[in-house]
């Protein structure tokens, strides 16, 4: 059964932000950014568990949540992008969408 996503609106932001970098370098290359974040977010809904943890072999737990809340993440095709999020219950919450080498672990906080 496919899950929600709810996207922090820092993610929201991270998102939009680097949509208008890719857009100011060349012309619709922020959407095609965008598409494969979407793309990322609907393989996320069919199948969220079983991506890569976030960093390490193993699951991590979020700050504030318990070993049943690790976070992962998948990563997108072109870009040197990942989406970090965590399930809960029903639901998928994005926490990132995080550069892969531009301020490692941030999110954590």
């Amino acid at each position: 059964m496919p899950k929600r996503i709810r996207i922090a609106a820092e993610a929201e932001e991270e998102l939009r932000s680097a949509i208008a970098w890719y857009n100011e370098r060349r012309p619709k290359l922020g959407d095609e950014l965008y598409a494969e974040a979407v793309d990322a977010l609907d393989r996320l809904r069919e199948t969220p568990v079983g991506a890569v943890p976030a960093h390490g072999s193993t699951a991590v737990p979020a700050p504030g949540s318990t070993a049943k809340d690790p976070v992962w993440r998948v990563f997108l095709k072109r870009f040197p992008y990942s989406v970090v999020y965590m399930v809960k219950g029903e639901e998928i919450q994005v926490i990132a969408f995080a550069h892969f080498k531009r301020r490692p672990g941030y999110w954590r906080k």
